[in-house]
């Protein structure tokens, strides 16, 4: 796994990870439960600008397996 593709499963676990807390918030009743909601929804939303940054100044580096090896 190159870093790139280490940040991109990354970001697809804090986008669910938001869209959970999101829910949550919609549809909890308690104010003490949704008010936790909000900020952990925030904080995954701040992840996810983290990570979305960090995707665009990292090289999505393939290999080209074929000039690794020597052919005869």
């Amino acid at each position: 796994m190159t870093p790139h593709g280490a940040l991109a499963v990354a970001l697809e676990a804090e986008k669910r990870a938001q869209t959970f807390f999101e829910s949550v918030l919609m549809t909890a009743e308690d104010p003490a439960l949704r008010g936790l909601a909000r900020e952990m929804a925030a904080e995954e939303s701040a992840h996810v600008m983290l990570i979305e940054r960090l995707l665009e100044r990292t090289p999505d580096a393939l290999v080209d397996w074929a000039s690794t090896y020597e052919r005869s």
